[in-house]
């Protein structure tokens, strides 16, 4: 049997997640079947991570092994030929059998788009629009705040079981982009926060940008913010961010 790694970008608008669930479509059981197809012998998928609906990605990576002969590039193309439009594998090839995209990840980057004016049509199921102006004068503060080993269970889902909530955030950062439009003229701006770290628990990131956004806004304030992070504030409050806003755009390995 080989060991294979693939790198997935999916918009994950058209899925309920990325995890097989019953009477549900979702990224995995796309991917499952179109395998399955080309690959008879195919009969689980390992992935870096699970993506909540609605959550696209870019640089999503899966193993699988098959015991076939095949030629790369056209099992990659024959994949993608039978794959959703929504679904494109990107990357096929070869690894160690002691691969696994999940354990052996060192890091995983995630950027959400969002902005406080109109988001142009053809982005409006990646940019979030908010209906409130933010400062962005306490960016580095936020910042600040995220980036380090910290036990981070006041960001995780409700009801998650997560053995530790322990993760280390090593980048967060919150910029400006001009958006222009589909024949080069400058239709608006939107913001990008990046965000990379070591692991993510269940539904941490989208529940960071809920909660940096009531900061940004004015509603909660930087210190509330802090305290929240360090358990000492159960009053903090806010909304979820938006899946469709969050993308997984990289997974990094050992030397890579």
């Amino acid at each position: 049997m080989t060991n294979y790694k693939a790198v997935i970008a999916y918009d994950g608008s058209a899925y309920s997640g990325y995890q097989i669930q019953d009477n549900a479509e979702t990224v995995e059981s796309s991917l499952t079947n179109a395998l399955s197809t080309l690959l008879s012998d195919v009969t689980k998928i390992y992935a870096s991570g699970r993506t909540d609906s609605g959550v696209h990605a870019e640089g999503q990576v899966i193993s699988f092994k098959s015991a076939k002969l095949f030629d790369i590039n056209r099992t990659l193309y024959a994949l993608n030929s039978i794959l959703p439009d929504s679904i494109w594998i990107r990357s096929l090839e070869p690894v160690t059998t002691s691969f696994d995209p999940r354990r052996d990840a060192t890091s995983r980057e995630y950027k959400y788009l969002f902005t406080d004016a109109k988001a142009p049509l053809y982005m409006k199921h990646r940019v979030v629009e908010l209906p409130y102006t933010l400062n962005l004068d306490f960016c580095d503060s936020v910042a600040e705040s995220l980036i380090g080993k910290k036990d981070f269970v006041m960001l995780r889902k409700k009801g998650s079981n997560e053995t530790s909530t322990v993760r280390e955030i090593y980048e967060f950062s919150i910029e400006k982009k001009l958006l222009y439009g589909l024949y080069g003229e400058l239709d608006s701006y939107y913001f990008e926060a990046r965000v990379v770290a070591n692991a993510f628990l269940y539904r941490m990131v989208r529940n960071i940008m809920g909660a940096v956004f009531e900061v940004l806004r004015g509603k909660e304030s930087l210190n509330e913010f802090r305290a929240f992070l360090n358990q000492e504030n159960t009053l903090f409050k806010y909304t979820v961010a938006p899946a469709k806003g969050l993308t997984l755009v990289k997974v990094k390995y050992e030397g890579k």
